[in-house]
């Protein structure tokens, strides 16, 4: 071999492992960070009972025994119907309410990710025996889930396990008990997928007490029939950035940050339950009757939309009934959210600064102003 050879050979040598190494990084990048987390998400996927990874959802129904809850995706946007994404939902059962989205995808995410931790093969005799054995009749509870493209899957529950906190559990691509043995396959999921049949409808609606914007009100009025040292009414308007109050003397500074930040608390309430489904029938009034205002607001948007509030109260006070102008039924809060939003004018006037109170305590002299 000649000597020049041999120095070509040298020279391209380093060029060579370099590549060598580039190529041997870039596959061991792709099994690390794309090949095996794939893989592993495949066969987690496969392992669910419910087929609904990208699926996309046009019913879910949570039947108990003596409940039936009844979801419907009502996006424009069908693909964010899918379990996991945040799309449009409606209450359909046991009233019609428009759905909490982010509650009602936490929901169809904890649904999509049912697993057994064991998987029972049963044979021909024990699977015709097995819905009453292991209690599908006598404690009936299923999840029915109805896809876009018209496929059905539902997840029968039956009895707890005797010693472990898990429960039977089989699977049907349909609607019956009979369909879902056909496979020979009981299985036990955590006892904690029981979850879902305890939830109140009030869990799944849109909890929101009001239809306005913080950023959006213009004007406010308050009643606080239970103030002290201050008006018991009053108003408060909008005037470019800063709030003012329409109360004598009209000199007292608004603290605007903290009209902002109650406008925030008021409009965000959420109700914990609802009374009654609409507070104008009988049975609302006679109830509403036996209660006691304790705090009314009224808000005015920019758009000329008001919206008034009552906060009422029975005698015990261990629950706040709260009516709105644009929602129909009476909503129950905790009275800590009530305190959060039973404001004074008090508390919105501007504090002193620590240098205004300096000044405010020093005569024209000099001298400190003395206490009596």
């Amino acid at each position: 071999m000649s000597k020049t050879f041999k120095q070509t050979s040298l020279f391209y040598i380093p060029a060579i492992l370099s590549l060598a190494l580039l190529v041997i990084g870039s596959g061991s990048y792709y099994l690390v960070y794309s090949y095996l987390p794939a893989k592993e998400e495949r066969e987690a996927s496969a392992k669910k009972l419910l087929p609904l990874k990208n699926v996309l959802l046009d019913r879910v129904m949570i039947v108990g025994a003596k409940t039936l809850l009844i979801l419907t995706c009502v996006d424009d946007k069908p693909d964010l119907c899918k379990a996991g994404d945040i799309g449009q939902w409606k209450l359909k059962a046991p009233m019609e309410a428009k759905g909490d989205s982010s509650a009602i995808s936490q929901t169809l995410e904890s649904i999509r990710d049912i697993a057994p931790e064991e998987t029972i093969d049963l044979t021909e005799d024990e699977s015709k025996q097995a819905a009453q054995e292991y209690g599908f009749y006598t404690n009936p509870r299923k999840l029915v889930i109805e896809t876009l493209d018209k496929k059905t899957f539902t997840l029968f529950f039956g009895d707890n396990h005797p010693f472990n906190p898990q429960t039977y559990v089989v699977v049907a691509s349909g609607t019956t008990l009979e369909e879902a043995f056909k496979a020979k396959k009981l299985y036990l999921v955590s006892s904690r997928e029981l979850d879902v049949f305890e939830k109140k409808p009030v869990y799944f609606r849109d909890k929101r007490i009001s239809l306005s914007v913080a950023n959006d009100i213009s004007e406010l009025s308050i009643n606080n029939p239970s103030a002290k040292n201050s008006p018991s009414e009053f108003k408060l308007k909008k005037e470019g950035a800063s709030w003012v109050t329409t109360q004598q003397p009209s000199s007292d500074k608004i603290d605007s940050k903290e009209v902002m930040s109650w406008l925030s608390k008021l409009t965000g309430l959420e109700a914990q339950d609802i009374a009654f489904e609409d507070q104008a029938t009988k049975p609302a009034k006679t109830f509403l009757n036996g209660t006691t205002l304790k705090l009314k607001t009224t808000l005015l948007t920019q758009s000329q939309m008001t919206e008034t509030m009552e906060f009422r109260a029975r005698k015990d006070g261990k629950t706040i009934y709260v009516l709105t102008s644009r929602l129909l039924p009476v909503f129950e809060i905790q009275p800590n959210d009530l305190t959060l939003v039973a404001k004074t004018l008090s508390d919105f006037k501007q504090k002193p600064s620590a240098t205004e109170q300096e000044k405010a305590s020093i005569n024209p002299n000099g001298s400190v102003k003395q206490d009596k």
